[in-house]
Protein backbone atom coordinates (compact mmCIF):
# COMPACT_ATOMS: atom_id res chain seq x y z
CA UNK A 1 0.00 0.00 0.00
CA UNK A 2 1.15 3.34 -1.22
CA UNK A 3 1.82 5.84 1.96
CA UNK A 4 1.43 9.69 2.02
CA UNK A 5 4.58 11.82 1.44
CA UNK A 6 6.38 13.41 3.89
CA UNK A 7 5.09 16.94 3.94
CA UNK A 8 7.34 19.99 3.96
CA UNK A 9 6.51 23.09 5.88
CA UNK A 10 4.18 25.08 4.78
CA UNK A 11 6.58 28.44 4.40
CA UNK A 12 4.02 30.89 6.20
CA UNK A 13 3.50 28.26 8.66
CA UNK A 14 0.31 25.55 9.29
CA UNK A 15 -1.10 27.40 12.08
CA UNK A 16 -0.29 30.56 11.73
CA UNK A 17 -1.32 34.05 9.59
CA UNK A 18 1.58 35.43 7.73
CA UNK A 19 2.82 38.61 10.14
CA UNK A 20 1.66 42.16 9.28
CA UNK A 21 3.88 44.51 7.80
CA UNK A 22 3.56 46.99 10.95
CA UNK A 23 2.07 46.13 14.71
CA UNK A 24 -0.47 49.51 14.19
CA UNK A 25 -3.07 46.91 12.52
CA UNK A 26 -3.45 43.39 12.04
CA UNK A 27 -6.73 42.85 9.55
CA UNK A 28 -6.48 39.05 10.17
CA UNK A 29 -6.89 39.84 14.00
CA UNK A 30 -9.81 42.07 13.24
CA UNK A 31 -11.29 39.32 10.89
CA UNK A 32 -10.78 36.68 13.57
CA UNK A 33 -12.75 39.13 16.11
CA UNK A 34 -15.44 40.20 14.34
CA UNK A 35 -15.76 36.56 13.47
CA UNK A 36 -15.75 35.80 16.52
CA UNK A 37 -18.70 37.18 17.79
CA UNK A 38 -21.28 34.97 15.39
CA UNK A 39 -23.49 32.74 16.91
CA UNK A 40 -23.16 29.35 16.15
CA UNK A 41 -25.77 28.88 13.60
CA UNK A 42 -24.02 31.98 12.04
CA UNK A 43 -20.25 31.15 12.16
CA UNK A 44 -21.48 27.46 10.84
CA UNK A 45 -23.22 29.05 7.89
CA UNK A 46 -20.42 31.07 6.58
CA UNK A 47 -18.58 27.61 5.58
CA UNK A 48 -21.21 26.81 3.36
CA UNK A 49 -22.03 27.79 -0.39
CA UNK A 50 -25.19 26.08 -1.58
CA UNK A 51 -27.60 26.36 -4.93
CA UNK A 52 -31.01 28.27 -4.89
CA UNK A 53 -34.40 27.25 -7.04
CA UNK A 54 -35.71 29.35 -9.52
CA UNK A 55 -34.97 32.77 -11.92
CA UNK A 56 -35.78 35.46 -9.24
CA UNK A 57 -35.92 36.51 -5.40
CA UNK A 58 -38.82 34.52 -3.97
CA UNK A 59 -39.66 33.80 0.06
CA UNK A 60 -38.41 30.37 -0.45
CA UNK A 61 -34.82 32.05 -1.87
CA UNK A 62 -34.96 34.42 1.25
CA UNK A 63 -36.26 31.93 3.39
CA UNK A 64 -33.07 29.82 2.55
CA UNK A 65 -30.93 32.46 2.94
CA UNK A 66 -32.25 33.27 6.63
CA UNK A 67 -31.99 29.52 7.20
CA UNK A 68 -29.13 28.75 6.56
CA UNK A 69 -27.16 32.14 6.58
CA UNK A 70 -24.64 30.67 4.25
CA UNK A 71 -21.30 32.70 3.19
CA UNK A 72 -22.67 32.11 -0.56
CA UNK A 73 -24.63 30.88 -3.44
CA UNK A 74 -24.13 29.22 -6.88
CA UNK A 75 -26.11 29.45 -9.70
CA UNK A 76 -26.72 27.37 -12.35
CA UNK A 77 -28.30 27.50 -15.82
CA UNK A 78 -32.06 27.06 -13.94
CA UNK A 79 -31.57 30.17 -12.45
CA UNK A 80 -30.34 31.82 -15.57
CA UNK A 81 -31.71 33.28 -18.90
CA UNK A 82 -30.53 37.15 -20.01
CA UNK A 83 -27.99 39.60 -18.39
CA UNK A 84 -31.13 41.53 -17.40
CA UNK A 85 -32.51 39.01 -15.64
CA UNK A 86 -29.42 37.71 -14.04
CA UNK A 87 -28.20 40.67 -12.81
CA UNK A 88 -31.50 41.57 -11.25
CA UNK A 89 -31.58 38.19 -9.33
CA UNK A 90 -28.07 38.96 -8.15
CA UNK A 91 -28.93 42.47 -7.01
CA UNK A 92 -32.42 41.07 -5.10
CA UNK A 93 -29.76 38.36 -3.85
CA UNK A 94 -27.40 40.76 -1.93
CA UNK A 95 -30.09 43.09 -0.85
CA UNK A 96 -31.65 40.34 0.85
CA UNK A 97 -28.46 38.92 2.61
CA UNK A 98 -28.06 42.65 3.88
CA UNK A 99 -31.90 43.26 5.21
CA UNK A 100 -30.90 40.14 7.22
CA UNK A 101 -27.72 41.29 8.62
CA UNK A 102 -25.34 38.55 6.46
CA UNK A 103 -21.88 39.51 4.98
CA UNK A 104 -22.38 40.00 1.32
CA UNK A 105 -22.99 37.14 -0.62
CA UNK A 106 -20.06 35.47 -2.75
CA UNK A 107 -21.84 34.72 -5.53
CA UNK A 108 -20.48 31.74 -7.69
CA UNK A 109 -20.73 30.51 -11.02
CA UNK A 110 -18.89 27.87 -13.26
CA UNK A 111 -17.84 30.12 -16.92
CA UNK A 112 -14.87 28.13 -17.89
CA UNK A 113 -15.63 28.24 -21.52
CA UNK A 114 -17.02 25.81 -23.93
CA UNK A 115 -19.32 23.24 -22.89
CA UNK A 116 -19.40 24.58 -19.36
CA UNK A 117 -20.45 28.12 -19.26
CA UNK A 118 -23.39 28.64 -17.55
CA UNK A 119 -24.01 32.20 -19.12
CA UNK A 120 -24.62 31.76 -22.58
CA UNK A 121 -27.61 34.04 -24.17
CA UNK A 122 -26.64 37.45 -24.23
CA UNK A 123 -22.81 37.30 -23.35
CA UNK A 124 -19.78 37.01 -25.42
CA UNK A 125 -18.60 33.21 -26.60
CA UNK A 126 -15.88 31.87 -24.86
CA UNK A 127 -14.27 28.63 -26.42
CA UNK A 128 -12.96 25.40 -24.14
CA UNK A 129 -9.89 25.69 -22.64
CA UNK A 130 -8.43 23.73 -24.42
CA UNK A 131 -8.22 25.56 -27.83
CA UNK A 132 -6.35 28.60 -26.42
CA UNK A 133 -2.73 27.51 -26.26
CA UNK A 134 -2.79 26.67 -30.40
CA UNK A 135 -4.84 30.08 -30.98
CA UNK A 136 -3.36 32.72 -28.47
CA UNK A 137 -0.38 33.10 -26.70
CA UNK A 138 -1.06 34.00 -22.32
CA UNK A 139 -1.57 37.36 -23.06
CA UNK A 140 -4.90 36.83 -25.17
CA UNK A 141 -5.78 34.66 -22.64
CA UNK A 142 -5.53 37.29 -20.30
CA UNK A 143 -7.54 39.51 -22.08
CA UNK A 144 -10.17 37.07 -22.86
CA UNK A 145 -9.84 36.30 -18.55
CA UNK A 146 -10.32 39.56 -18.20
CA UNK A 147 -13.33 39.73 -20.67
CA UNK A 148 -15.30 36.70 -18.79
CA UNK A 149 -14.32 38.80 -15.41
CA UNK A 150 -16.04 41.69 -16.94
CA UNK A 151 -19.49 40.07 -17.45
CA UNK A 152 -19.46 38.20 -14.53
CA UNK A 153 -18.73 41.33 -12.80
CA UNK A 154 -21.68 43.50 -14.64
CA UNK A 155 -24.43 40.35 -14.30
CA UNK A 156 -23.83 40.68 -10.50
CA UNK A 157 -21.31 37.63 -10.18
CA UNK A 158 -18.20 37.83 -8.08
CA UNK A 159 -16.63 34.35 -7.91
CA UNK A 160 -16.18 32.18 -10.86
CA UNK A 161 -14.81 28.68 -10.11
CA UNK A 162 -12.64 28.60 -12.75
CA UNK A 163 -10.08 27.47 -14.17
CA UNK A 164 -9.70 24.15 -14.59
CA UNK A 165 -6.02 23.34 -14.11
CA UNK A 166 -6.07 19.69 -14.67
CA UNK A 167 -3.14 17.81 -16.91
CA UNK A 168 -4.95 15.94 -19.22
CA UNK A 169 -2.85 13.18 -19.20
CA UNK A 170 -5.51 10.36 -19.94
CA UNK A 171 -6.87 11.70 -22.91
CA UNK A 172 -10.01 9.77 -22.11
CA UNK A 173 -10.79 11.15 -18.61
CA UNK A 174 -14.89 11.57 -19.15
CA UNK A 175 -15.09 14.37 -16.43
CA UNK A 176 -12.24 17.08 -18.01
CA UNK A 177 -11.48 16.32 -21.63
CA UNK A 178 -11.67 19.95 -23.30
CA UNK A 179 -12.20 21.71 -20.14
CA UNK A 180 -8.25 21.43 -19.95
CA UNK A 181 -5.55 23.81 -21.59
CA UNK A 182 -3.15 20.56 -22.10
CA UNK A 183 -1.94 17.67 -21.11
CA UNK A 184 1.54 19.59 -20.53
CA UNK A 185 1.59 21.00 -17.03
CA UNK A 186 4.06 23.81 -18.23
CA UNK A 187 1.32 24.92 -20.82
CA UNK A 188 -1.87 24.31 -18.20
CA UNK A 189 0.57 26.69 -15.65
CA UNK A 190 1.34 29.56 -18.07
CA UNK A 191 -2.54 29.86 -19.80
CA UNK A 192 -3.86 28.99 -16.71
CA UNK A 193 -2.49 32.03 -14.31
CA UNK A 194 -2.93 34.42 -17.47
CA UNK A 195 -6.49 33.41 -17.62
CA UNK A 196 -6.39 34.13 -13.53
CA UNK A 197 -5.25 37.19 -13.75
CA UNK A 198 -7.17 38.63 -16.16
CA UNK A 199 -10.08 37.82 -14.09
CA UNK A 200 -8.58 39.14 -10.93
CA UNK A 201 -8.30 42.55 -12.75
CA UNK A 202 -11.66 42.34 -13.72
CA UNK A 203 -12.56 41.76 -9.98
CA UNK A 204 -13.85 38.70 -10.04
CA UNK A 205 -12.21 36.16 -7.79
CA UNK A 206 -11.41 33.02 -9.47
CA UNK A 207 -10.63 29.27 -8.62
CA UNK A 208 -8.14 26.71 -9.11
CA UNK A 209 -9.77 23.63 -9.80
CA UNK A 210 -9.26 20.24 -8.74
CA UNK A 211 -6.76 19.76 -6.41
CA UNK A 212 -4.83 17.63 -6.38
CA UNK A 213 -5.29 16.86 -9.82
CA UNK A 214 -7.96 14.58 -11.80
CA UNK A 215 -6.20 14.81 -15.25
CA UNK A 216 -5.73 11.15 -15.15
CA UNK A 217 -9.18 9.88 -13.87
CA UNK A 218 -10.72 7.60 -16.11
CA UNK A 219 -14.42 8.22 -14.00
CA UNK A 220 -16.64 11.28 -13.97
CA UNK A 221 -17.04 12.40 -10.36
CA UNK A 222 -20.31 13.35 -11.21
CA UNK A 223 -21.58 9.87 -11.40
CA UNK A 224 -18.47 7.47 -9.53
CA UNK A 225 -15.52 8.05 -7.25
CA UNK A 226 -12.52 8.02 -9.53
CA UNK A 227 -9.61 6.11 -8.18
CA UNK A 228 -6.39 7.53 -9.70
CA UNK A 229 -3.53 5.34 -8.59
CA UNK A 230 -0.50 7.41 -9.75
CA UNK A 231 2.67 7.63 -7.60
CA UNK A 232 4.07 11.29 -5.65
CA UNK A 233 6.42 11.70 -8.60
CA UNK A 234 3.84 12.22 -10.97
CA UNK A 235 1.78 14.23 -8.53
CA UNK A 236 5.38 16.36 -8.47
CA UNK A 237 5.79 16.35 -12.14
CA UNK A 238 2.30 16.37 -13.50
CA UNK A 239 -0.43 17.65 -10.98
CA UNK A 240 0.89 20.23 -8.81
CA UNK A 241 3.12 22.87 -11.04
CA UNK A 242 -0.41 24.64 -12.41
CA UNK A 243 -1.70 24.60 -8.97
CA UNK A 244 1.54 26.16 -7.65
CA UNK A 245 1.47 28.87 -10.75
CA UNK A 246 -1.74 29.89 -8.75
CA UNK A 247 -1.80 29.39 -5.66
CA UNK A 248 1.41 29.51 -4.11
CA UNK A 249 2.25 33.01 -2.16
CA UNK A 250 0.67 36.08 -4.11
CA UNK A 251 -0.57 34.38 -7.30
CA UNK A 252 -3.62 34.90 -8.57
CA UNK A 253 -6.07 32.44 -7.39
CA UNK A 254 -7.55 32.88 -4.09
CA UNK A 255 -9.47 29.65 -3.90
CA UNK A 256 -9.10 25.96 -4.35
CA UNK A 257 -11.58 23.41 -5.31
CA UNK A 258 -11.07 20.00 -3.68
CA UNK A 259 -12.14 17.14 -5.63
CA UNK A 260 -13.97 13.72 -5.08
CA UNK A 261 -10.88 11.70 -6.65
CA UNK A 262 -8.99 8.76 -4.38
CA UNK A 263 -5.39 9.08 -4.59
CA UNK A 264 -3.83 6.12 -2.92
CA UNK A 265 -0.06 8.09 -2.63
CA UNK A 266 -1.72 10.43 -0.16
CA UNK A 267 -4.79 9.21 1.05
CA UNK A 268 -5.61 5.05 0.53
CA UNK A 269 -9.19 5.08 1.34
CA UNK A 270 -10.88 8.98 1.43
CA UNK A 271 -12.14 11.24 -0.92
CA UNK A 272 -9.59 14.26 -1.55
CA UNK A 273 -12.58 16.43 -0.30
CA UNK A 274 -12.62 14.44 3.32
CA UNK A 275 -9.21 13.89 3.59
CA UNK A 276 -7.15 15.41 6.27
CA UNK A 277 -3.43 14.67 4.21
CA UNK A 278 -4.81 15.94 1.22
CA UNK A 279 -5.61 19.49 2.99
CA UNK A 280 -1.97 19.54 4.17
CA UNK A 281 -0.61 19.16 0.98
CA UNK A 282 -2.31 21.64 -0.19
CA UNK A 283 -1.32 24.19 2.66
CA UNK A 284 2.21 22.60 3.05
CA UNK A 285 3.40 21.12 -0.40
CA UNK A 286 1.62 24.02 -2.68
CA UNK A 287 1.78 26.59 -0.08
CA UNK A 288 -1.86 28.03 -0.24
CA UNK A 289 -3.26 30.01 2.41
CA UNK A 290 -6.67 31.00 0.70
CA UNK A 291 -10.11 29.05 0.19
CA UNK A 292 -10.31 25.58 0.35
CA UNK A 293 -13.86 24.61 -1.61
CA UNK A 294 -14.90 21.18 -2.06
CA UNK A 295 -16.45 20.27 -5.33
CA UNK A 296 -20.12 20.21 -4.71
CA UNK A 297 -21.32 17.53 -2.15
CA UNK A 298 -24.26 15.38 -4.20
CA UNK A 299 -22.36 14.71 -6.63
CA UNK A 300 -22.56 10.90 -7.46
CA UNK A 301 -18.77 10.31 -6.12
CA UNK A 302 -20.39 11.50 -2.34
CA UNK A 303 -23.74 10.30 -2.34
CA UNK A 304 -23.09 7.11 -3.23
CA UNK A 305 -21.25 6.42 -0.11
CA UNK A 306 -21.61 8.56 2.28
CA UNK A 307 -24.68 11.51 3.52
CA UNK A 308 -24.38 14.71 2.52
CA UNK A 309 -24.67 16.18 6.48
CA UNK A 310 -21.89 13.38 7.12
CA UNK A 311 -19.66 14.23 4.29
CA UNK A 312 -19.53 18.03 4.93
CA UNK A 313 -18.56 17.29 8.51
CA UNK A 314 -15.91 15.06 7.52
CA UNK A 315 -15.19 17.75 4.94
CA UNK A 316 -14.91 20.56 7.52
CA UNK A 317 -13.24 18.60 10.01
CA UNK A 318 -10.29 17.28 7.44
CA UNK A 319 -9.55 21.49 6.62
CA UNK A 320 -11.65 22.53 4.03
CA UNK A 321 -13.10 26.10 4.43
CA UNK A 322 -16.53 26.29 2.48
CA UNK A 323 -18.36 23.31 1.82
CA UNK A 324 -20.66 22.91 -1.88
CA UNK A 325 -23.98 21.71 -1.44
CA UNK A 326 -25.63 22.68 -4.86
CA UNK A 327 -29.54 21.31 -5.56
CA UNK A 328 -31.39 19.46 -2.70
CA UNK A 329 -32.20 21.94 0.18
CA UNK A 330 -32.76 19.19 2.67
CA UNK A 331 -29.45 18.24 1.62
CA UNK A 332 -28.35 21.79 2.55
CA UNK A 333 -30.26 21.72 5.48
CA UNK A 334 -28.58 18.57 6.68
CA UNK A 335 -24.91 19.96 6.15
CA UNK A 336 -25.56 23.14 8.23
CA UNK A 337 -26.86 20.82 10.82
CA UNK A 338 -24.29 18.60 10.80
CA UNK A 339 -21.93 20.89 11.00
CA UNK A 340 -23.80 22.67 13.59
CA UNK A 341 -24.23 19.51 15.90
CA UNK A 342 -20.12 18.86 15.53
CA UNK A 343 -19.65 22.66 16.66
CA UNK A 344 -22.05 22.26 19.74
CA UNK A 345 -20.96 18.69 20.91
CA UNK A 346 -17.23 19.96 20.69
CA UNK A 347 -16.54 17.46 17.84
CA UNK A 348 -15.29 20.84 15.47
CA UNK A 349 -13.32 23.33 17.86
CA UNK A 350 -14.78 26.98 17.61
CA UNK A 351 -11.23 28.43 17.58
CA UNK A 352 -10.62 26.54 14.40
CA UNK A 353 -13.93 27.04 12.32
CA UNK A 354 -13.30 30.77 13.33
CA UNK A 355 -9.78 30.64 11.22
CA UNK A 356 -11.89 29.01 8.34
CA UNK A 357 -14.02 32.51 8.16
CA UNK A 358 -11.32 34.72 8.31
CA UNK A 359 -9.75 32.79 5.23
CA UNK A 360 -13.87 33.28 3.85
CA UNK A 361 -14.16 36.56 5.06
CA UNK A 362 -10.69 37.46 3.71
CA UNK A 363 -11.78 37.19 0.20
CA UNK A 364 -14.76 38.70 0.65
CA UNK A 365 -12.88 41.89 1.86
CA UNK A 366 -10.46 41.81 -1.46
CA UNK A 367 -13.83 41.68 -3.58
CA UNK A 368 -15.43 45.02 -1.13
CA UNK A 369 -18.48 42.51 0.11
CA UNK A 370 -19.47 44.09 3.09
CA UNK A 371 -18.94 42.65 6.94
CA UNK A 372 -21.20 43.74 9.58
CA UNK A 373 -18.92 43.52 12.76
CA UNK A 374 -15.79 44.47 10.72
CA UNK A 375 -14.53 48.49 11.99
CA UNK A 376 -12.71 50.88 10.00
CA UNK A 377 -13.37 48.62 6.53
CA UNK A 378 -11.28 50.22 4.38
CA UNK A 379 -8.14 50.27 6.47
CA UNK A 380 -8.83 46.77 6.52
CA UNK A 381 -9.24 46.20 3.02
CA UNK A 382 -5.99 48.34 2.15
CA UNK A 383 -3.70 46.64 4.21
CA UNK A 384 -5.49 43.48 2.88
CA UNK A 385 -4.35 44.25 -0.38
CA UNK A 386 -0.71 45.88 1.14
CA UNK A 387 -0.22 42.35 2.88
CA UNK A 388 -0.31 40.94 -1.06
CA UNK A 389 2.29 43.39 -2.24
CA UNK A 390 -0.10 45.70 -3.71
CA UNK A 391 -0.30 49.19 -3.48
CA UNK A 392 -4.15 49.53 -3.11
CA UNK A 393 -7.42 47.47 -3.36
CA UNK A 394 -9.10 47.39 -6.85
CA UNK A 395 -13.06 49.28 -6.77
CA UNK A 396 -15.63 47.35 -6.14
CA UNK A 397 -18.11 48.95 -8.62
CA UNK A 398 -18.97 46.65 -11.78
CA UNK A 399 -18.79 47.75 -15.39
CA UNK A 400 -22.50 48.84 -17.13
CA UNK A 401 -24.42 45.48 -18.34
CA UNK A 402 -24.17 46.76 -21.63
CA UNK A 403 -20.45 44.76 -21.81
CA UNK A 404 -22.38 41.53 -21.94
CA UNK A 405 -21.68 40.37 -25.23
CA UNK A 406 -20.83 43.51 -26.54
CA UNK A 407 -19.35 44.11 -30.31
CA UNK A 408 -16.31 45.27 -28.43
CA UNK A 409 -15.79 41.93 -26.11
CA UNK A 410 -16.32 40.02 -29.41
CA UNK A 411 -13.42 41.83 -31.07
CA UNK A 412 -11.45 40.82 -28.30
CA UNK A 413 -11.68 37.85 -28.14
CA UNK A 414 -11.53 37.39 -31.44
CA UNK A 415 -8.46 38.99 -31.80
CA UNK A 416 -6.92 37.03 -29.23
CA UNK A 417 -7.77 33.84 -30.99
CA UNK A 418 -5.81 35.34 -33.36
CA UNK A 419 -8.74 36.05 -35.85
CA UNK A 420 -7.65 39.46 -36.65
Amino acid sequence: MATAPALRPNRRGLSGWPPPPEERYDVFTELAAAAAELDDAALVGQLLVVGLDGRSMSDAVRRRLDELRPAGVILFGRNLSDPEQTARFNTDLQRAAAELGLPGLLIAVDQEGGRVRRLKTGYTPIPAMAELPGAADEAGARRIGEVIGRELRAAGFNWNLAPVVDVLTNPDNPGIGDRAFSGDPAVVARYAAALAEGLNAAGAACCAKHFPGKGEAARDAHYDLPLIDVDTEHLEVYEWPPFRSLLADNHPARAAMVSHVVIPALDPELPASLSPAVYRALRGEIGFDGVAVTDDLEMGAIVNDYAVGGAARMAVAAGADLVLVCHDGDRMTAARDALLEALIGGGLERGELVRRVVRVWALKLALGLPLPGLEEYELARGELYLRRGLDSAPPVEPPPLSVCGSAEHRRIVREALGGG
